[in-house]
């Protein structure tokens, strides 16, 4: 069976559903991403005071492919997810009498990439492809800290941002930024539904490296002591592809 898959040709022949992709693809992802974010929530939930961020994220994209021939194909592709934890944590203000003071805080992690993509058909019996690839990526990792005091003015927006105020105490907004450089490998099928138009499932897996040097607030300061960022995890996508 495994010496008749991999030594069967490929053909373009129609098939019933039309021609096999040969030209160009415009493909829409959606994947299911199972990562490790601990180094992360050890600050969330220590420091911070909330739950955990969720671990399993949803990963949404786009890729544009190009035939070199019937069996290989380059492209370009753009991915983007993220994952966020907000809750009420209690304070004790001892500056003011140890007034307890409800505060309400949010870490928001998103991570965005884009890259050159490579895939290559293996094996095709009827309307199925047997495909397997992968991709080599630069992106951004961001992470958003927040806290406020509760609902507030347009005026309060600007006032918290005098020291001397009460609601300088409260009122914060850190965003972390930093590179990231992401490899990914995928193995999966193609079910052409019609002339011109297929789906995709597959399973693969994601390596991401942060570098050390980030950054707050669009660059204005740098970051020192960052703890390892790096991810990774498996994958399992869906792709809806169009094209010729």
């Amino acid at each position: 069976f495994f010496q008749s898959l991999y030594s069967r040709p490929v053909s373009r022949r129609n098939n019933g559903t039309g021609n096999r992709f040969s030209v160009g693809t415009l493909n829409g992802r959606s994947s299911y991403f199972q990562t490790d974010l601990a180094n992360v929530n050890e600050f969330v939930t220590d420091d911070f005071g909330l739950d955990e961020l969720d671990e399993n994220m949803f990963l949404w994209g786009f890729e544009f492919n190009g035939y070199v021939d019937p069996q290989f194909s380059l492209g370009i592709q753009f991915v983007t997810g993220a994952v966020d934890t907000d809750g009420i944590v209690d304070f004790i203000d001892q500056q003011n009498d140890n007034a307890i003071i409800k505060l309400s805080r949010k870490v928001d992690y998103s991570i965005w990439y884009t890259g050159l993509t490579v895939s290559y058909v293996f094996a095709n019996y009827g309307n199925y492809e047997i495909f397997s690839g992968g991709s080599l990526n630069y992106g951004n990792l961001d992470l958003i800290l927040s806290q406020d005091a509760g609902d507030q003015s347009f005026g309060d927006l600007w006032e918290s941002y005098d020291p001397t105020t009460a609601l300088a105490n409260y009122n914060r907004s850190t965003h972390y930024e930093t590179d990231i450089y992401v490899a990914e490998t995928n193995i999966g099928i193609r079910y052409y539904l019609k002339e011109g138009v297929a789906i995709s499932f597959s399973s693969g897996y994601n390596y991401g490296f942060a570098d050390k040097d980030g950054s707050i607030n669009n660059g204005f300061e740098s970051i020192k002591n960052v703890p390892d960022l790096d991810f990774e995890g498996v994958t399992y996508s869906v792709v809806l592809t169009i094209g010729n």
